[in-house]
């Protein structure tokens, strides 16, 4: 095995999930999971999008004040949902329902939460926060594309960033 194999085997194989796990993320089960289901027929993979889809509803009407809120005046359940049509019946949530309700759309289940920024180019920045699931999800999805060009954690690479990422 050539030490950049050896290397990488190391680092994605033992020391990047080890620190995960020591971050209580989630990110090698949630990549392992999406590597398998990308296989899968749409049939399938709507299966789970909606089975996926009405637990996050759930959530977000059991736990978060401000969906609690809307699902109660538009008289919307999450039990209910048989397609992704039935979203329609909600509100878009919009940057100024965002920066108007940061506090309630929190789940009261969260924990450990990161505080986002995102520059826009014309006016005020949207700030929101975002828990240690979507993190993972986000790691695992960036993982999981760039193996498909055969370039695991550990191996050398080159990434285009913002500006702001200089400095890290």
């Amino acid at each position: 095995m050539k030490n950049r194999d050896w290397y990488t085997s190391l680092v994605s194989g033992l020391l990047f999930p080890l620190q995960e796990r020591l971050k209580d993320h989630s990110t090698v089960s949630v990549r392992k999971a999406v590597e398998v289901s990308q296989w899968w027929n749409r049939e399938r993979l709507e299966d789970l999008q909606l089975l996926k889809l009405r637990h996050l509803l759930a959530e977000a009407e059991a736990h978060v004040p401000y969906y609690r809120g809307i699902f109660a005046e538009v008289g919307f359940k999450a039990t209910a949902v048989s397609s992704l049509a039935d979203l329609a019946r909600l509100p878009l949530l919009d940057k100024p329902a965002i920066r108007a309700n940061t506090e309630a759309l929190k789940s009261e289940k969260a924990r450990s939460l990161l505080f986002q920024y995102w520059r826009v180019e014309r006016g005020e920045p949207l700030t929101f926060y975002i828990g240690k699931e979507r993190v993972s999800h986000d790691v695992a999805a960036k993982w999981r594309v760039t193996r498909w060009w055969n370039v695991d954690i550990g191996d050398p690479e080159v990434v285009w960033g913002f500006p702001i990422e200089l400095g890290a």
